[in-house]
């Protein structure tokens, strides 16, 4: 296993003995990070089990990327359950530089499953953090065309009327009522024109549930 894995490390680019130094290239990431980003789970935990365990929950020094953010991103979702079984509990919530969480890559990406995922472990507040430009994962998942990510994001909330507080007179009945609003907001991408036909197929789906979404788009 061991010939196997330092072959494959070295058919990525990385030194013959070094198992924990970023490339000096793009994509700037230590072996760990690569690993995950591939979905190599065998080369993760061989690499874990050979001295690159602190790795799990190390940034890259290029974008700040963890290796979370990597196999959210990249749709690899037992390795993701793999790094959090591994302890990596924090790197879940994880912001880079510029503010995108691991929520936010995998519904960029279009990775269902890891959304999911990230939902049942208790993530729910990625849905609608923004980054530090703004970007939300509806919006992020409408500008790449993933609409089944876009129906997840509606039938788990992520375009209801918010509430300032627990507190607020209108809290119950802003529940379940979507915002015309925000709807308007995450749609705005410069492509939404070109996607018209196929974002008012999409509205049509959700009508039953949503007829906001149909209003809007017409």
């Amino acid at each position: 296993e061991e010939e196997a894995v330092r072959a494959w490390l070295r058919k990525q680019g990385f030194k013959k003995d070094d198992l924990r130094s970023e490339k000096n290239r793009w994509p700037h990431m230590h072996p760990m990070g690569h690993a995950c980003w591939k979905g190599e789970l065998n080369v993760c935990k061989w690499l874990h089990a050979h001295g690159a365990a602190p790795d799990i929950i190390k940034a890259s020094s290029h974008d700040s990327r963890t290796s979370m953010h990597r196999a959210c991103e990249m749709g690899h979702l037992s390795v993701c359950k793999w790094l959090l079984k591994k302890g990596a509990t924090e790197l879940i919530t994880k912001r880079t530089a510029a503010g995108w969480t691991p929520m936010l890559f995998a519904c960029a990406y279009g990775q269902l499953s890891v959304c999911k995922w990230l939902l049942e472990v208790g993530e729910a507040a990625d849905i609608f953090n923004r980054s530090n430009f703004g970007t939300t994962p509806a919006f992020a998942a409408f500008e790449q065309g993933h609409l089944s990510i876009c129906s997840w994001l509606v039938f788990n909330g992520a375009f209801n009327r918010r509430p300032a507080t627990e507190d607020d007179a209108q809290h119950d009945e802003a529940i379940g009522h979507v915002d015309q609003a925000i709807v308007k907001c995450e749609t705005r991408s410069d492509d939404t024109h070109n996607k018209r036909s196929e974002l008012l197929a999409w509205a049509q789906d959700v009508v039953a549930t949503h007829p906001t979404f149909l209003h809007v788009v017409l």
